[in-house]
């Protein structure tokens, strides 16, 4: 539930299963690194809210939903999606197929969820090295021109392990829904912005489920 007179936005994280995205919510939380092949760091659906400043007398709620690697078992469904304001598509750096399969994604998020706000994070950047499996930022420029620029509203770089970019990446997507959600024009964000510090939360509610439960959704 959002703080009284605070704007809340919904984000969903989608993206194929291990690119990091129970670890960059585990982040969100509390900057802790948990990483996807810890079975601890994916027990069920998840949603966690925190505050984040975004004008000098003005905040607004973030809640961040995880699938808890339900993906494994079953396809989304649209109680996932249903009342986002925001996807945020996750693939590694290191793995280029993980950033061919978000088009599937992008295809259910309009399916579900009638938001046309995304945003594009590369996970593991610091495990990216040169190679044929790699993505490159040629790779990034060519799926952004398909996927159509208009349709992202941001595009990031970060490490879990190390938390660079974490932290700045959800101060600017609170920035640039807001200013959406007020009509205004922004400036997309995207460079890749350091931070070693780990965020403050402010309230975690979860709903881990039994894998039959996930399933009736």
């Amino acid at each position: 539930m959002a703080s009284k007179g605070v704007p809340c936005f919904k984000i969903i994280i989608l993206g194929q299963f291990g690119v990091g995205k129970s670890s960059l919510f585990r982040n969100f939380i509390d900057g802790s690194f948990c990483p996807d092949a810890d079975p601890k760091s994916s027990i069920g659906l998840d949603f966690f809210s925190r505050l984040f400043k975004v004008e000098d007398d003005v905040a607004v709620e973030l809640t961040l939903w995880d699938t808890g690697g339900m993906e494994r078992v079953s396809s989304l469904t649209a109680s996932y999606y249903k009342g986002a304001h925001a996807g945020l598509l996750c693939f590694s750096l290191s793995d280029k197929g993980s950033l061919s399969v978000l088009s599937q994604f992008q295809n259910e998020i309009k399916m579900y969820s009638k938001t046309n706000t995304l945003f594009l994070c590369g996970t593991k950047c610091d495990e990216q090295v040169h190679g044929s499996s790699c993505v490159t930022d040629e790779d990034i420029e060519m799926f952004v021109q398909n996927f159509g620029d208009e349709a992202l509203s941001g595009q990031y770089k970060t490490s879990n392990k190390t938390g660079q970019g974490v932290k700045e990446m959800f101060e600017d997507m609170a920035r640039v829904l807001y200013l959406k959600s007020k009509g205004q024009q922004f400036e997309k964000q995207n460079t890749i912005r350091v931070s070693s510090a780990p965020p403050g939360g402010t309230r975690r509610t979860r709903c881990c489920m039994s894998r039959q439960s996930e399933l009736d959704l």
